[in-house]
């Protein structure tokens, strides 16, 4: 009963510290989305204000955190919005996927300030993802 308890209090913590995260990316991804001058450390760092296409990408990205945000809260059972446990556990690893190849992706990026602000926050992602679905 301990173990359980214990998984499911780093679980919750894991799931909070992921949410903060989230948040801030995903307006990060909204203010690039309507023109802040902010694209050197998104999208390869070669604008500093996005173009439209990029534009609907990091729109279309803050949609994504936020969807993050509520299967990261339902796996780490602190609130239901789907009610479907298997789905939600699937999208939980399917999130540990993505920003493990989000990692290695901004480490690879041209974009100096990618690599020192975006690769840290993505493996910081991976790991919280990480810990929430193996607690899920």
């Amino acid at each position: 009963m301990c173990y359980n308890n214990n998984t499911f209090k780093m679980t919750e913590i894991a799931a909070h510290i992921a949410v903060l995260i989230f948040i801030i990316m995903a307006l990060i991804q909204l203010l690039l989305a309507f023109g802040a001058p902010i694209g050197k450390m998104a999208w390869g760092g070669n604008y500093k204000i996005l173009p439209p296409k990029l534009r609907v990408g990091s729109f279309i990205s803050a949609g994504i955190f936020i969807l993050a945000i509520i299967i990261i809260l339902e796996n780490a059972k602190l609130y239901i919005v789907f009610n479907q446990p298997t789905i939600v556990y699937i999208f939980g690893w399917i999130f540990v996927a993505v920003f493990g190849l989000s990692t290695i992706g901004n480490m690879v990026s041209k974009s100096r300030l990618e690599k020192m602000v975006m690769t840290p926050v993505a493996l910081v992602l991976t790991i919280l993802c990480f810990i929430i679905a193996i607690g899920a």
